[in-house]
C-alpha cells in the first residue's frame, strides 16, 4: 500500500538496509527473505553510492519490496499529505488523533528538559514500543518537520550519532548519571509501572537527580512518546514514513 523509505534521511542508507532486512522477516515467506536478502546484499555497496549509475537499479528493488509492508487499517489512497502525523486518525478518529498529535507537539514545544536527558528516555521508549519512525528520529534534525523550530531543541548539547547507536545497542557507558536514571525511569514507566510506583530507592534515585519540576515533565514526555509511538508501530504508520 506504501513504499516505504525506511525512515531515514538518504545520507544513511546503509542502515535502510540494515533496517529492511529486520522487516523482510515478517513481512514475506522465509525463502523469499533468503532470495531477497542475496539481492540486497550484493547490492549492498551500490547502493550507499547515490552516484553510481547503478544504485537506479536497486532502488526499485527496495520500493517493491518494502510495498509488501502495509498499514493494518485501510485508508484512502495518499492525497500529497505531508503530515508526519497523518494517519488513519484523521479520517476515523478526527478528534482524539488531533489531541494525540498536540500532546505530541507540546512534548517538543515546552519540555524544559536538557537534549540528552529527552534524547535518552525518548530512545529507551522507542525501544520498547518498537517503532521505527521513533528509533530512527532525531530530535534537533527532524521536528522542525512538524513545524516546530524552538523548544526542548535548543536545551543545550545536540546529542551525536554515536549517542543514538549506542543506546539502539543497548550500551549506556556514554550516558551521565541524569541521562541513565531518566532512561531506567523510562524503561520502569514502559514495562514495570506497577512496580515503580512503590519502588522507593528507585524513587530516592529520582529525586536526587530531578527536581519535582523535571521529574513532572520527563514523566508526560515518557507518557507522550509510550502512547503515540505505540499507537504508530501497531497500526503500521511508522513502516510508511519518512524521515
Amino acid at each position: 500500500m506504501y513504499a516505504l523509505n525506511l525512515c531515514e534521511p538518504h545520507k544513511n542508507l546503509e542502515w535502510q538496509i540494515k533496517l529492511l532486512y529486520s522487516l523482510l522477516s515478517s513481512a514475506t515467506s522465509q525463502p523469499a527473505v533468503a532470495h531477497r536478502k542475496q539481492v540486497i546484499s550484493a547490492a549492498f555497496p551500490v547502493y550507499t553510492h547515490l552516484k553510481s549509475p547503478l544504485a537506479v537499479n536497486v532502488r526499485p528493488l527496495v520500493r517493491t519490496i518494502t510495498r509488501r509492508i502495509i498499514m493494518r487499517i485501510t485508508i484512502p489512497a495518499a492525497t500529497g499529505e505531508t503530515n508526519l502525523m497523518a494517519g488513519p486518525g484523521d479520517i476515523y478518529a478526527p478528534e482524539i488523533s488531533a489531541a494525540g498529535n498536540a500532546f505530541a507537539h507540546a512534548i517538543y514545544a515546552h519540555s524544559k528538559l536538557p537534549l540528552r536527558v529527552f534524547e535518552a528516555a525518548r530512545m529507551a521508549t522507542a525501544i520498547i514500543n518498537g517503532c521505527i519512525i521513533c528509533k530512527n528520529w532525531r530530535a534537533a534534525r527532524d521536528v522542525q518537520q512538524l513545524g516546530i523550530h524552538f523548544g526542548v531543541i535548543e536545551n543545550g548539547e545536540i546529542p551525536s550519532e554515536a549517542f543514538y547507536q549506542a543506546l539502539l545497542d543497548g550500551q549506556h557507558q556514554h550516558l551521565s548519571a541524569r541521562e541513565r536514571i531518566a532512561v531506567e525511569y523510562a524503561n520502569a514507566m514502559g514495562e514495570r509501572p506497577r512496580e515503580l510506583a512503590g519502588d522507593e530507592i528507585f524513587w530516592g534515585q529520582l529525586k536526587d537527580a530531578f527536581s519535582d519540576a523535571e521529574i513532572t515533565d520527563l514523566t508526560y514526555c515518557i507518557a507522550g512518546w509510550m502512547g503515540m509511538g505505540r499507537v504508530f508501530h501497531v497500526l503500521g504508520m511508522d513502516r510508511g514514513c519518512a524521515v
